[in-house]
């Protein structure tokens, strides 16, 4: 079996495709085939996936949610098997929100900066990235926004972390790993 975890809208074919974000609901036409909220653990067998892709979905996760699914990952990737994780660098996020910052030019720019610049709204999410979005067993969380910056080492210290070999990863920060 091969896995695109949180695929929003890069289904492909050959593979279980999953997400759980408001572009993959019923009131939208992207295409899934398990809606599913990671946070919860994911719906596969130890050891049963033989390549899985997580593409510019990690950042969307708290820190201690991001732990917890990367574990899962780990328990469902098949020994020998593949893991290929990218995520968007922080330098890059970081700079393009110090530019977003120079555009603010009226009183309306300034209140409504969260609506209006994507990497603002990026930013003022992370003050409270590092907290807990379950409540009750519901999910409360803002699944579009990014939760977490990444840099290629401080990914590497959590792959390892987790138990992955880190194989290569680049300066775009797309890491492939085995298990």
């Amino acid at each position: 079996m091969k896995l695109n975890l949180g695929c929003g809208d890069r289904y492909i074919d050959g593979y279980v495709n999953l997400d759980y974000s408001p572009i993959t609901n019923n009131n939208n036409k992207t295409k899934c085939d398990v809606f599913h909220n990671m946070k919860f653990g994911l719906p596969f067998e130890n050891d049963s996936a033989e390549e899985i892709i997580f593409h510019q979905v990690l950042e969307h996760f708290n820190r201690h949610d991001s732990i917890e699914i990367l574990k899962e990952i780990f328990r469902v990737l098949a020994p020998g098997g593949s893991f290929i994780c990218s995520v968007p660098p922080a330098e890059k996020q970081i700079k393009m929100f110090l530019m977003q910052m120079r555009n603010v030019k009226s009183i309306d720019d300034f209140l409504y900066a969260h609506e209006k610049f994507s990497p603002i709204k990026y930013h003022d999410d992370l003050a409270g990235g590092t907290i807990r979005t379950i409540v009750d067993g519901a999910d409360i969380g803002d699944f579009m926004s990014h939760k977490t910056f990444y840099s290629k080492e401080m990914l590497s210290v959590v792959l390892r972390y987790i138990g992955f070999n880190i194989l290569v990863i680049d300066d775009k920060i797309e890491a492939i790993c085995s298990k």
